[in-house]
């Protein structure tokens, strides 16, 4: 018997049901580095408690809560005490990127807040120290746009150039060690739309350029060096005339053009697809901010309507240049009030439960709610997974590939199973693994002893791990004459239930002569 003919389909589930239709389911001059951010799945974080108003009164002297002080809000303390945002943002809600906004430094904490107005009022400044939240979410394979805030672009504007590079250089430097970052750095961002916030272009190139001179006091290989993003509003005519920049062909190795959006996921595709590629064609970019808040959508669940018709105009653009976004945002900012404060995809209520900065003053660790535009995000992003027939045949001393003159006894066939993709609610997914002979004979895998039990109809389920399907050898043997069909069907139990419209099959057919 020769291999003959390997044909792959994805079918949906009603062609599963044709051949088995009783009981057959139950209720992404320097290297460019920028292509790494290809398929970029990200959130706007800030973990504000509810007790911040915004004004760095008191314990909350900036608005940077990503350190050592604030651990039990994005992970957890030594008492055992956290909300552990991180691991929600990647095991539960399935993103690989976090934006964040404010990024202090200790020295700029203590020398800026006895000089000027930064906020309202200013405490003994803690030491603000980010490796314990770069190290966590290295662990869960998070990688952080690391700001540098409009504050220290601001400074330029001041006439204090001095300062701001020395501020920049510490921020760049926590990141960096023996000439390399931190695993979990994944970008740089410039300012949040600063123009709009009163900063000039001038302002902006100059906290680019002292970026990169840090890297380079650093020690950081010009093939190391991070991409640099400005969300939203700033000129790129400004770059081109920074002599300092283009001698280091900074627009064609790591800059990333930005923008932020509100709007539907028709002018999102425009954009991306036309508008922008049209404008400019060699730039790479991504969407820093994308998403509606609840009540300018309408309620909560237009929101996730709304914010899912966004992210599949990103996902499905036809700009390969276009990397990604982060949808704005991962929590809702109360203290922001109105429109402002209902972009989250999580409310955030006092819950009684607190823990202690690094000098020991309280604050509430609150309780998240999911939205429904987080549980839209979970689907999207972890709760459809993929499944994945192959079938390989060899000789079998070992011998790889097919010979018609082989003789039937040594020619042997493999079929593996992969599943790309998790359970919403975890590892789990139920799934059907189905081989039907050429004398119509069904025969369904047994996943507790790895058999193959021959049916009259699919009643029995098998619900398992997916990371144990990943290239999981399910049979290895001879093949009769004729043709052989083999089908896995996968229900992912999203968000804990089971979906008859959530069905994904997938089929081998090999014919075998």
């Amino acid at each position: 018997m020769a291999f003959f003919l390997r044909r792959k389909r994805n079918w949906i589930g009603v062609i599963f049901a044709a051949f088995l239709v009783m009981g057959a389911f139950s209720p992404m001059a320097m290297a460019d580095n920028r292509t790494d951010l290809k398929g970029m799945r990200g959130v706007a974080y800030s973990p504000t408690p509810t007790d911040y108003i915004g004004s760095g009164a008191g314990k909350y002297y900036d608005s940077d809560f990503c350190n050592s002080d604030f651990r039990a809000l994005w992970g957890k303390n030594s008492s055992g005490v956290g909300r552990e945002d991180v691991k929600n943002i990647s095991q539960n809600l399935g993103a690989q990127y976090i934006r964040l906004y404010d990024w202090d430094t200790p020295q700029a904490s203590q020398n800026l807040g006895a000089k000027y107005i930064r906020l309202y009022d200013w405490d003994t400044p803690q030491a603000r120290n980010h490796k314990g939240f770069l190290n966590e979410c290295n662990k869960y394979g998070i990688k952080v746009l690391v700001p540098i805030s409009n504050y220290f672009v601001g400074l330029y504007d001041q006439g204090q150039a001095s300062n701001a590079d020395g501020y920049i250089k510490d921020i760049v430097g926590e990141l960096v060690t023996n000439g390399k970052f931190h695993p979990a750095v994944g970008m740089i961002t410039v300012g949040n739309e600063p123009q709009l916030s009163g900063k000039s272009p001038g302002a902006v190139v100059k906290a680019i350029e002292a970026v990169i001179k840090a890297e380079e006091q650093l020690g950081v290989a010009q093939a190391d060096m991070m991409p640099i993003t400005v969300p939203e509003d700033f000129g790129r005519d400004a770059i081109e005339g920074s002599s300092y920049l283009s001698g280091k062909n900074f627009l064609s190795t790591m800059y990333v053009a930005a923008m932020q959006t509100s709007n539907p996921g028709s002018d999102v595709s425009k954009w991306l697809n036309e508008t922008f590629p049209n404008a400019f064609p060699n730039d790479y970019v991504i969407i820093t901010e994308l998403g509606r808040d609840d009540i300018t959508a309408g309620g909560p669940d237009k929101q996730a309507t709304f914010d899912k018709a966004a992210w599949e105009a990103v996902e499905g653009s036809t700009n390969n240049k276009a990397l990604g976004a982060c949808i704005f945002q991962f929590t809702n900012q109360n203290w922001k009030g109105g429109t402002e404060a209902a972009y989250g995809m999580n409310t955030k209520t006092y819950s009684g439960k607190v823990a202690y900065t690094t000098s020991n003053q309280e604050y509430p660790v609150d309780t998240l709610t999911p939205k429904p535009v987080y549980n839209t995000f979970q689907d999207l992003w972890t709760g459809y997974a993929e499944p994945a027939l192959s079938v390989e045949s060899a000789a079998a001393s070992g011998t790889t590939g097919v010979d018609a003159s082989m003789p039937t006894s040594e020619l042997i066939y493999k079929v593996y199973v992969s599943v790309y993709g998790r359970s919403a609610v975890g590892e789990n997914a139920e799934w059907y693994l189905i081989h039907i002979t050429p004398l119509g004979e069904k025969l369904q895998y047994d996943v507790d002893d790895g058999t193959w039990i021959p049916i009259e109809k699919i009643t029995a389920s098998a619900t398992l791990p997916i990371s144990t399907l990943n290239d999981g050898l399910v049979y290895q043997g001879e093949l009769t004459q004729g043709t052989h069909i083999f089908m896995l069907a996968l229900d992912p139990l999203v968000n804990g239930n089971k979906d008859v419209n959530q069905w994904s099959v997938e089929v081998e057919v090999v014919e075998v002569e």
